[in-house]
C-alpha cells in the first residue's frame, strides 16, 4: 500500500518522525502568514513531518508527509512565492536566499531554500528572515 505520495505505508508507520527544523518552521511561518487558507495550512503543519532533508551546496529540499486526516487546501501542485514574500539574509552570503513551499493534491509536500550565489550557509541559526 502507497500514500498519495507514492511513500510505503510500512515505511512511514515504521520510521521514527523526524521534525521540522526551527529554521524551516520559521520559513514556512513567513510564507504562510496571511495566505488565504492559512488556518488549513497551519493545521496540515500540526502533526508533519519530514521525510527527506537534502542539501544540495546551493540550497535545501525538505520533503514533508502531512497526516491524510488534514484539510487540504485549493491549490493543488504548485507553490507560494508571491513578491517574493521571504528574503532570507545570512552573513555568508552576499545576495541572501529565497524560499518557496510546494504542494501536492492539496497537501504542503517540499519546502525549498535556494541560495543566489554561492553555496548554501552550514549555520542555519544565523539567518535573518525578511518578509
Amino acid at each position: 500500500m502507497t500514500t498519495r505520495q507514492g511513500v510505503s505505508l510500512i515505511k512511514l508507520l515504521c520510521a521514527r518522525k523526524i521534525k521540522l527544523s526551527d529554521f524551516e518552521m520559521t520559513v514556512i511561518d513567513v510564507l504562510i502568514k496571511g495566505y488565504p487558507e492559512e488556518k488549513v495550512l497551519r493545521e496540515q503543519l500540526n502533526g508533519a513531518s519530514v521525510e527527506k532533508r537534502e542539501y544540495t551546496g546551493v540550497g535545501l529540499f525538505t520533503e514533508i508527509v502531512v497526516p491524510n486526516n488534514r484539510p487540504r487546501i485549493e491549490k493543488s501542485n504548485r507553490f507560494i512565492e508571491e513578491k517574493p514574500k521571504v528574503h532570507l539574509e545570512h552573513p555568508d552570503l552576499k545576495d541572501g536566499a529565497g524560499a518557496l513551499l510546494w504542494f501536492d493534491e492539496g497537501y504542503i509536500s517540499m519546502l525549498e531554500c535556494y541560495a543566489y550565489e554561492n553555496s548554501w550557509p552550514r549555520n542555519e541559526a544565523l539567518f535573518k528572515i525578511i518578509s
